[in-house]
């Protein structure tokens, strides 16, 4: 996942402190009628991973400067 899209699913989902499912229903809600579909699956858990792995850097990086 690029950090764009990662960035504008975050923003789509609340924050960096939304919870992995509000992650998944916000990308969810950018997807298209082909990634949703069930021969694309394997990809997108891949491409929801990455978004997830994302998302926990970066709460490790607002949490590191932030203390």
């Amino acid at each position: 996942m690029m950090h764009s899209q990662y960035l504008r699913i975050q923003s789509k989902a609340g924050s960096v402190f939304c919870t992995p499912k509000e992650f998944i229903k916000a990308a969810h809600s950018v997807l298209n009628k082909k990634g949703k579909s069930s021969q694309m699956r394997k990809d997108r858990h891949l491409w929801l991973r990455s978004g997830l792995k994302q998302m926990s850097e970066q709460k490790g990086i607002y949490l590191y400067h932030r203390f």
